[in-house]
């Protein structure tokens, strides 16, 4: 499965994965006084393959070194497909990018729940990253189950 961003991504400094143009706006927060950027996002990501697959949107929030890797917090949420079961789902995703411009973390489905339609008992959790991957793409593993 992979993230495949509906148009160009942000450079290596403000999460290479949160899609930037039309679908994406991004705010600069500030600054600390370490010189650290603070910016927040929101966007729309896109899941295919064999797991996962739908359009969520996103609200991301991301700091940014003085030497340009960052760390970023983002919540995804939206409609989605799995197993051939349809509904909602929200999904928290923690990672960093590096000043190469690899983006890597983690991610946690954490509702399905009320509203969630089909996919209201969905649980789950996984890995992503950028290394290998075609720009603005990142290959997932997941391990997911409707219980």
């Amino acid at each position: 499965m992979s993230v495949r961003d509906e148009s160009e991504p942000f450079g290596a400094a403000m999460c290479s994965w949160v899609p930037a143009g039309p679908f994406c706006s991004a705010c600069f927060v500030g600054e600390t006084e370490y010189d650290d950027t603070l910016v927040a996002q929101t966007g729309t990501d896109v899941l295919s393959g064999s797991g996962l697959a739908g359009s969520l949107s996103d609200m991301a929030a991301s700091t940014v070194w003085p030497h340009q890797a960052s760390s970023f917090t983002a919540l995804l949420s939206g409609g989605a497909s799995f197993n051939g079961q349809s509904g909602n789902v929200t999904i928290l995703a923690e990672g960093t990018t590096s000043t190469a411009g690899v983006t890597s973390g983690t991610f946690t489905v954490v509702s399905g729940g009320t509203g969630g339609g089909a996919l209201a008992t969905l649980a789950g959790y996984g890995t992503f990253t950028s290394l290998g991957q075609p720009a603005g793409t990142l290959k997932l593993t997941e391990h997911l189950v409707l219980s």
